[in-house]
């Protein structure tokens, strides 16, 4: 018996030790996604549209989005039906493989370098998507690719979309879409750490983005991120909203030196976003919630807060102008018909006859 008693214990030991050395297990529908990422992005929407958090802001949502401006391709966004079907959302791109073109000062004549294209970028939605649903998303130019119909749905611009089937869908510019239709039947190749980093990250957030690469590697052609960004060489970060709201912000710098300088600008930049919008008790109260911490040439920011603290944020958001309480007085009610207000008399407004024009 103990001999059988210490066999299992062996056993139990074994698999343990296994199971903490394997990898971190993702998706089969990542194996989608760039093979050469350097960056990815990944959204557990059904998570936070069930939070309290998303359960209250979808409630403003529908509410704002009824005076939405009709502003030109409006008409190409999908219907609220199919953003309710989303569960989860991955993005991937290997960035650019050239950093961003300064405006160039040479003469006019003179050569300029060729402009920067846009980075390519995959984004693979799954859920169930009916296809009543996406009668106004899968529109416009459409070609055959692989037994899979490919929609260009603005002309003008370089996005694609495709249905792989009732529950994923695949949006990008057109060489990533092909290639990620390309992978779907492929088995995989043993996957970078990015993936297992990515795969752990999505096991603790609700909203989770790893770069390894500098942030210039995936700015817009028409976009400049400015200085701010000038010294990050990566990132990590990580929002849950399960219960309450929790958020994780990792930054690798050039140097220590760089890191202790976008601390303190961090640290400035949140003071100055908070004020004027806070008392200087939240304002406090804030700033002790918030952690911001370097390490060699790693910056650290993390903030924390229960249910309890953000539903009361909720209730307090909803009293601002952004959601509709403007903190005004209502309006009077408008005078009754044949009559005039006469305002600033003693004894509050007086309503009078209007008397007719008289007749010269």
């Amino acid at each position: 018996m103990r001999r059988f008693t210490a066999g299992l214990i062996c056993l139990v030991i074994l698999a343990a030790t296994a199971a903490a050395q394997a990898p971190a297990s993702w998706p089969k529908v990542w194996n989608l996604a760039h093979p050469n990422a350097t960056a990815l992005i990944g959204i557990d929407v059904r998570a936070i549209r069930e939070s309290a958090l998303g359960e209250s802001l979808g409630e403003q949502v529908k509410t704002a989005g009824a005076a939405l401006p009709n502003v030109r391709g409006r008409e190409l966004l999908p219907g609220k039906e199919f953003f309710n079907d989303i569960d989860r959302v991955l993005i991937s791109s290997p960035g650019s493989p050239q950093p961003a073109a300064k405006p160039s000062a040479a003469k006019p004549n003179a050569t300029r370098p060729p402009a920067k294209d846009n980075p390519p970028f995959l984004m693979i939605l799954t859920g169930h998507f009916p296809a009543e649903h996406l009668q106004s998303f899968l529109k416009g130019e459409a070609h055959v690719y692989d037994t899979v119909n490919v929609y260009r749905p603005d002309p003008h611009g370089s996005a694609s979309v495709a249905r792989l089937d009732e529950n994923t869908l695949l949006v990008g510019d057109t060489a990533s879409v092909r290639a990620a239709i390309d992978r779907r039947n492929l088995t995989p190749k043993t996957p970078g750490p990015l993936l297992a980093r990515a795969a752990a990250m999505a096991a603790a957030n609700d909203l989770w983005m790893i770069a390894t690469v500098p942030p210039s590697a995936f700015q817009p052609s028409n976009m400049s991120l400015g200085a701010m960004t000038a010294d990050i060489t990566g990132l990590e970060l990580g929002m849950a909203f399960r219960d309450g709201f929790k958020l994780e912000l990792s930054l690798a710098a050039k140097s220590a030196e760089a890191a202790q300088r976008f601390a303190q600008m961090l640290t400035a930049q949140l003071q100055l976003g908070m004020a004027g919008k806070l008392n200087n008790q939240q304002a406090a109260e804030m700033m002790r919630k918030m952690q911001i911490t370097t390490d060699g040439n790693k910056v650290g920011f993390r903030i924390e807060a229960s249910r309890e603290e953000v539903e009361r944020n909720i209730r307090e958001m909803r009293k601002s102008p952004l959601f509709g309480a403007t903190g005004r007085k209502p309006a009077p009610p408008a005078p009754a018909p044949g009559m005039l207000k006469i305002y600033g008399m003693e004894g509050g407004v007086r309503e009078i006859p209007a008397e007719p024009p008289r007749q010269p």
